[in-house]
This record gives structure tokens, C-alpha cells and sequence, in this order.
């Protein structure tokens, strides 16, 4: 095969016989250059005029991703023989993307074993770049080949909330000294719209214990399997927001003991937790006043008078002081059980604002208080003028009579 790359001086010739590697560019109009020539390491056809359409897929895969992103990407590949090789791609500043293959021995990869599977099989390198899908694969995700499966990041094949966390699950899987994650995820199809697929993901190690690989099975589950795993997933999500609420949340049985409690309402009470917690019960904690005023409501809630009911009631806390709350206490009940099982009360801290109540209250009060002195203090010299004008009135003579009913009319 000749390439593009003329190489007659000795000294180049020498510089290459010292090498382990090939290298091969890729022009921006895909056109491919490859030094030195005789190497025989690519599957090529004969020719000087060789395009991006004639290297190994894997590369045709890794020059496309790499254009998109500007970043180097690390990769293995079969090459001619079936020979196992490995190159960095990288983009270059004139638009090109650079290959550099390394000739030296590589561990023997045979991904076709897989093309036949009925499963989805994905393989990404340690650089987390595909570099095998089979055609089950692609079928599951929506594509017409298994080659248009490797153009993607596998980052996008995934929601990314699944995305983060499958790294999260592989963290937490290292920390155990285990190798493999199995869950089910949310794949992103070609068409649009996310697919539930059961995946299990596991490295694949050189014989220094070194990861060169992860392969990836996806399969499809039945409805009854999604299901259920979307009830444990609501569950998670539940249990989440229980407990990182920035009200207190406590659930309770019908005697009023603490099942569960989050920090926030353990923090309000002044448990250190929530182990602390659950040896009192609510009535327990409540002021006796309003712990009178609240067993009505709650036996409504026994009886199926009402589904909740909202209450202002006062917490003792733990060093002896009382904390005004708002809350709102509802029942729970289980498929097919007309009793509530179990009751939640979501808990607001008001204390700060019946302080400002009570402040305002004490404002309005003195304002009350003020007007009513200042409006006595007014009225008693208006009153002695009333009176002087009255007497004057009768003691006046007639000449003077009429200026003083105008000024007693004025001061009515």
C-alpha cells in the first residue's frame, strides 16, 4: 500500500526502523495519509487515493468523535490478521485528526464472539469511548446498524441522570472491592424518548489487573419488571425527599409513637437522633394545652371522619423550651384497608413569626393606649373653652352676643 507521505531519505527510513508505531492523518476532507509504507497493519485496499470510508470502523468511529469534541481519545482495534492494535487520536490545529498506532504487542481482542448474541453487547474502552456494539444493541436503542451505535458517546446513550448514576454506583461498587454494577437504566433511542434496559456492566483487565475495558450487556424487561423497579426507584425518591426536607417530617402509628422522623424535625425538638426519637411519642412532646386541643382532630383521623387536619401547636424541646409549629397531619392507608395505617405530620417552625406576632400585638396596643391619652389630653382644654364661651354667652351684652355664638359654633 503507498501513501501519501513520500519517505526517501535513509535517515527518516533509519528514525522508523527504531519505531513501534504507525501514524496515519486525516485531512479535513477525509482524505488519509499513512507513514511508513510496507507495514501491512491495516486492512487497506491498494492505492494511493485512500479516504476516511477505508479505515477500520472502530477508526472511521473515533476520527468523528474526536472531530466533535476536540479531545483525545485512546482506543483499540483489529487491524490486519485479525491483529489486536491500540492508537491515540487527536485533533490537530489545520483541522486534521492525527492517529498514532502502537505495533507492540497488545492482548488479542476478538469482539465478533459477540455479533451473534441476542442480547445488546457494548464495549467502551478505559477512556470510556465505544468500540464495539453488536446489532441486538442497536436494535434496542433504536439504530439501523451497529456502526451508526459506535459514532455516540456513551454518555449520551444514557439519561443523564442514569449517567451519573452508574459512576456513582461504579465508586461505590470499588469501595467494596467488587467489579461489576447491575441495575436498570434509562437508554436514550436514535427515534427519541427513553427505554428501560437491565444493564450489567463489568471491567476487562490486562494481566497486570490493569482495566482495558467495560463491557456492558443490555436487555430488554417486561412490563411487570419495569413496574416494580419503578416502585423501588419511587420508593428511593420518597425516602430522599422524607429525609432531606427542610420541614420536619415525622410518621407516626395510631398512638401517636415516632416511627421515623428526619433531621429537620429531630433538630426542631432537640433529638441528637433519630434513633432518640422514636422512644417518645408525639403527645409526648406537645404542650398539654394544645396536646387537648389536637385529640379531637386526631381522633377524626381514627375514625375516618377526615383525611388530615392543620394545626398551630407548641413542641417541648428537649432543653425545656417550647417551639410554636405549624402542621399538618395526614392519614396513610395501604391497597385494600379502609383504616389508615400509619399518619405523616410535615412540620413548620412558626416561632419566629408568633414572636413577631406577639410584638406586633404589643405594638398595637401601646399605638391604642397612646391615641387614647393623647386624644383626653386634647379634649379637656377644648371642653374649658366650650364652657367660658357658654358663660360668656349669658353675661355678654347684646353687642358682643353675636361674635361669640360664631366663635362657640367654631369650637362645636
Amino acid at each position: 500500500m503507498k501513501s501519501k507521505i513520500k519517505t526517501n531519505t535513509d535517515w527518516f527510513s533509519h528514525y522508523w526502523a527504531d519505531r513501534n508505531s504507525v501514524w496515519v492523518r486525516v485531512t479535513k476532507d477525509n482524505n488519509v495519509e499513512v507513514f511508513p509504507d510496507g507495514q501491512n497493519i491495516l486492512p487497506l485496499p491498494e492505492g494511493d487515493a485512500l479516504d476516511l470510508g477505508e479505515l477500520p470502523t472502530s477508526l472511521i468511529s473515533a476520527v468523528y468523535r474526536v472531530r466533535k469534541s476536540k479531545a483525545t481519545e485512546w482506543l483499540q482495534f483489529t487491524g490486519r490478521n485479525e491483529r489486536c492494535l491500540s492508537a491515540r487520536v487527536e485533533f490537530k490545529a489545520d483541522a486534521s485528526v492525527f492517529i498514532d498506532i502502537d505495533l507492540r504487542c497488545q492482548p488479542n481482542f476478538d469482539w465478533s464472539r459477540y455479533d451473534g448474541f441476542s442480547v445488546g453487547v457494548l464495549i467502551a474502552n478505559a477512556s470510556k469511548n465505544l468500540v464495539y456494539a453488536n446489532e441486538s444493541a442497536a436494535n434496542l436503542l433504536g439504530y439501523s446498524t451497529a456502526q451508526e451505535v459506535l459514532l455516540q458517546n456513551p454518555s449520551e446513550l444514557l439519561h443523564p441522570d442514569d449517567w451519573q448514576n452508574v459512576k456513582r454506583l461504579f465508586a461505590e461498587r470499588r469501595a467494596e472491592g467488587s467489579s461489576h454494577i447491575e441495575d436498570v437504566f434509562r437508554f436514550r433511542r436514535r427515534e427519541g424518548g427513553d427505554k428501560w434496559l437491565k444493564a450489567v456492566v463489568s471491567p476487562i483487565t490486562d494481566p497486570n489487573n490493569v482495566i482495558t475495558h467495560y463491557i456492558s450487556v443490555i436487555v430488554s424487561i417486561n412490563e411487570e419488571k419495569l413496574i416494580e423497579h419503578r416502585l423501588i426507584r419511587s420508593e428511593e425518591r420518597l425516602r430522599s425527599i422524607f429525609y432531606r426536607a427542610q420541614a420536619g417530617v415525622v410518621l407516626t402509628n395510631s398512638q401517636g409513637r415516632i416511627i421515623a422522623a428526619n433531621s429537620a424535625f429531630c433538630e426542631m425538638v432537640g433529638f441528637e437522633s433519630e434513633r432518640e426519637a422514636r422512644r417518645v411519642s408525639l403527645p409526648e412532646v406537645t404542650v398539654a394545652e394544645d396536646r387537648i386541643r389536637e385529640k379531637e382532630l386526631f381522633d377524626d383521623l381514627l375514625q375516618n371522619r377526615r383525611s388530615h387536619y392543620r394545626i398551630e401547636k407548641r413542641y417541648i424541646h428537649q432543653d425545656g423550651h417550647t417551639t410554636w409549629t405549624d402542621a399538618i397531619v395526614s392519614a396513610i392507608y395501604e391497597d385494600g384497608k379502609d383504616e389508615p395505617v400509619n399518619y405523616i405530620s410535615i412540620v413548620q417552625n412558626i416561632q419566629q413569626a408568633k414572636e413577631n406576632e406577639q410584638r406586633m400585638l404589643a405594638l398595637n396596643e401601646l399605638k391604642d393606649k397612646f391615641f387614647s391619652i393623647l386624644s383626653h389630653d386634647l379634649k379637656n382644654p377644648i371642653a374649658a373653652v366650650i364652657g367660658l364661651s357658654d358663660l360668656a354667652l349669658h353675661s355678654a351684652k347684646e353687642g358682643n352676643k353675636e361674635v361669640l355664638r360664631f366663635l362657640q359654633k367654631r369650637f362645636h
